[in-house]
């Protein structure tokens, strides 16, 4: 019988977030709320089936994938949370969260998590621990400073630092190769670091509503570009000559830009350009 002690810790704690947490997880199975109160009594010997029930939720915890605990009024992440060792998404949007427990270093399997929305001023580091994490958002988070750690995060593909009141990006993010989707917009921008260009997997960039003044000379080396959102840089007056090797690049928006467009739709014609 595996982990009977743990799921009693994590149920019959007394703790309501605790006993969220497995609820969520449970519900996140496909049970309803009537079988999973009727497995809670079964578990604390209201009824006879204790061992099934035991390892009933054993299995329905450990196995659970997707979480769920958005705006949840949570201040903290419980510590049980590393019984869930098959976890691959988490959502944490809409809490009051500062920081995260070591325990979540120990979901080796995770891959996405989603933190928008919350008290964070810096990016996690217990996240650092995690390999496998290739999606994170932190929108919305007061982070203000990202520091030269933020390499550590090598195999993020999909990043979202959106409205985070960022006034510069270090230039280690230049070794997160593996970046596809970097959202950067409504933050406080006035320049790239000059190794941008090194980000060749990017497809989509969002630097919407920053205060941007002009974009790096090499930045046309981004050919994987598809979608590229510059709209409401209102400084923002040249694009560089390397602009028009961005031969892929299907969506350009430029609204609220001061850009002449006048040779950009000549130079590229296969690209929708929104002014």
């Amino acid at each position: 019988m595996q982990h009977i002690k743990e799921i009693k810790a994590l149920i019959g704690s007394g703790n309501v977030e605790n006993i969220e947490l497995a609820f969520v997880i449970i519900q996140s199975q496909g049970l309803d709320k009537e079988i999973f109160f009727k497995a809670y009594r079964i578990l604390f010997n209201l009824e006879p089936d204790f061992e099934i029930a035991a390892n009933w939720l054993s299995w329905e915890i450990e196995s659970a994938m997707l979480l769920n605990l958005s705006a949840r009024n949570l201040e903290t992440v419980p510590e049980e949370i590393e019984y869930l060792r098959n976890l691959t998404v988490v959502w944490l949007n809409s809490n009051s969260l500062k920081n995260l427990p070591d325990a979540m270093s120990r979901l080796k399997k995770l891959e996405a998590l989603h933190l928008g929305n919350n008290q964070f001023t810096e990016i996690p580091k217990v996240l650092y621990d995690i390999e496998k994490l290739s999606t994170l958002s932190l929108l919305g988070n007061k982070i203000v400073l990202i520091d030269s750690t933020i390499a550590n995060l090598k195999n993020l593909e999909t990043l979202t630092l959106r409205a985070c009141g960022l006034r510069e990006i270090p230039q280690e993010i230049c070794n997160l190769i593996k970046l596809k989707k970097l959202d950067l917009g409504e933050n406080q921008l006035s320049f790239l670091p000059n190794c941008f260009p090194q980000l060749t997997g990017l497809s989509g960039l969002d630097l919407d509503n920053n205060s941007l003044t002009s974009l790096p000379e090499e930045f046309g080396k981004l050919t994987s570009l598809l979608n590229l959102d510059l709209s409401n840089n209102k400084r923002l007056i040249h694009l560089p000559n390397s602009f028009r090797q961005l031969n892929n690049l299907a969506k350009l928006s430029i609204s609220n830009c001061p850009i002449d467009t006048r040779n950009l739709s000549v130079q590229m014609p296969e690209t929708e350009i929104w002014v």
